[in-house]
């Protein structure tokens, strides 16, 4: 399926702009319509007896959410209107990985970022894992230092056999019309494993490498980065995931060691 409506999340810093760059260039690539989505950030004031805040403090903040919102429409339109891209802009109140996993219902890829400063305009309620679980699209996670060589031309596919990993993969193949090569990463798999898959990726024209490293369960997310350099891979494409969310969490898993420490873009599907 062609990549027809890519979805970036919009926010008052300055990593938003080449975020913003990074997703016009693609949409110039695909023949794209660009969807921006911002979050108004609001203070949230616990309810206590007792506790009053005056109507004053409330209108601040409103006309001071406002500015932001107009800011940053401004500065994403400025841009899609200076690379010649058909946009549209929204904003939204509620909750950001809600509002999210609605938009993208209507999207063909969600652009998002790493992880966003600590800053009193930029949004305090981000969590990628909740936007990766609730995604109804692929996810394009971008690090702090923007690449510019996307779409790649050499991808790394961390492949274990699991479910999320097949439909990563399939998500992927509109985004790798430029690769020639692709590099399949099996951390401690069995053996023969690699022949099936490797075929199906070959079928869909691409050059196969299977790598094949031994590692236990705690290794995989630092064997992934270390082989993605040692590949001099562009892009991630992998999972998100395959272990209960609750798992990771108490136990560390690939997905969590990803989020934290990847500075190539990774490419997730759950």
């Amino acid at each position: 399926m062609p990549i027809k409506d890519i979805l970036v999340y919009i926010d008052n810093d300055e990593i938003c702009d080449k975020r913003v760059a990074l997703a016009t260039g693609l949409c110039d690539v695909y023949g794209a319509h660009l969807i921006g989505v911002y979050v108004r950030q609001r203070i949230n004031i616990p309810a206590h007896e007792g506790v009053y805040m005056p109507a004053e403090f409330y209108e601040t903040n409103y006309k001071e959410t406002a500015k932001l919102l107009d800011k940053a429409k401004t500065r994403f339109l400025a841009r899609t209107h200076a690379a010649n891209i058909n946009s549209e802009f929204h904003d939204y109140d509620s909750d950001i990985s809600y509002q999210l996993s609605l938009a993208s219902r209507l999207s063909d890829l969600m652009i998002v970022p790493q992880r966003l400063p600590d800053k009193i305009d930029i949004n305090p309620y981000y969590q990628l894992p909740d936007i990766l679980l609730s995604a109804s699209c692929p996810v394009l996670l971008l690090p702090e230092a923007i690449p510019e060589n996307l779409p790649p031309h050499r991808v790394m596919l961390a492949w274990d056999g699991g479910r999320e990993a097949a439909r990563t993969f399939k998500a992927a193949l509109p985004l790798l019309n430029n690769v020639k090569k692709i590099d399949m990463l099996m951390v401690a798999a069995a053996k023969g494993a690699e022949i099936a898959i490797a075929q199906h990726i070959n079928r869909h024209g691409f050059e196969v490498d299977v790598h094949q490293i031994d590692g236990g369960h705690f290794d995989v997310g630092n064997i992934l980065l270390e082989q993605a350099k040692t590949l001099d891979s562009q892009m991630i494409v992998m999972g998100a995931y395959g272990h209960s969310r609750i798992r990771e969490l108490i136990l560390g898993g690939t997905t969590q060691h990803i989020l934290k420490h990847t500075n190539l873009p990774v490419l997730f599907s759950h």
